[in-house]
């Protein structure tokens, strides 16, 4: 006779591959008299086909395909980085530019921090720096959601990349891009999780994250119960799940407040 937990595991199995051995006779009868493992049933099946309706067309493409994925993508974002459009916003330059319409002490300080921690001021944060009180709100958020907390950096970078792709923000995708490349994935691996997130190199609780913040990102109301209770069975807590979407909610504005403005990309260090 099969119990709550034997049922679990063996729905389990069934979720990891429908060639699971299962005793179906047993799990049907202890199904018929269990509302609780009938629930859990049912969840396990929404979620299943959640992550199925997740996964873009393009998951499925070879490799002919992803070539010309990178090819489209890492093209467009240089030739941006070559021929950038005019901003819509004078940017404050910094190191010496204290002279300069705009410029201070203050934003100085906070250029030479973000210098610090990044090796350059990007052209958001100069952006930013015609209103220094927003300019270091803004930093100290990135600070805390990107700098800080206990996700691995290789999976908010991904986040980055993938809600700033969805957002059609080039200037993100380029520079989150190069984060990754930096922390050694490479150019064909990134297309592959432009064409397809769930494709990564990443454990079931961080698909799930990625999952949830990507849902989030395209509709709030979107990002389904099944989707939430996905990453608590593959492992995430509460923090982790805050993280994941305070990424995914860092970038929503970002990718907007750069893709008003226009700002142009900074050509790659080196």
């Amino acid at each position: 006779m099969l119990n709550c937990r034997d049922v679990a595991e063996r729905l389990d199995a069934l979720q990891e591959s429908d060639d699971a051995v299962l005793d179906i006779a047993s799990l049907e009868t202890h199904l018929t008299g269990c509302a609780a493992c009938r629930a859990l049933a049912s969840n396990l099946q929404s979620t299943r086909e959640l992550l199925q309706r997740t996964t873009p067309p393009a998951a499925v493409a070879d490799d002919a395909m992803l070539r010309r994925i990178e090819s489209a993508v890492f093209d467009r974002l240089d030739s941006q980085a070559k021929n950038p459009t005019r901003p819509r916003l004078h940017l404050i330059q910094g190191s010496g530019g204290r002279e300069e319409e705009g410029g201070s002490d203050e934003v100085e300080a906070i250029f030479d921090e973000i210098r610090t921690a990044m090796g350059s001021v990007s052209n958001m944060f100069r952006a930013y720096a015609r209103h220094p009180a927003i300019l270091s709100a803004t930093w100290e958020r990135v600070k805390s959601v990107m700098l800080q907390g206990t996700l691995p950096s290789t999976l908010k970078e991904a986040i980055a990349v993938v809600i700033s792709h969805d957002n059609h923000c080039n200037y993100c995708v380029e520079h989150h891009s190069r984060n990754l490349a930096s922390l050694g994935m490479d150019r064909a691996e990134i297309a592959r999780l432009l064409a397809d997130p769930l494709a990564g190199n990443f454990t079931p609780k961080e698909r799930a994250l990625l999952v949830l913040a990507r849902q989030a990102n395209g509709d709030p109301h979107g990002a389904s119960v099944e989707t939430l209770n996905l990453a608590r069975r593959t492992g995430a807590n509460d923090l982790e799940i805050i993280e994941a979407l305070a990424v995914m909610e860092l970038f929503t504005s970002l990718n907007r407040f750069l893709n008003t403005l226009d700002i142009p990309l900074e050509a790659a260090a080196g």
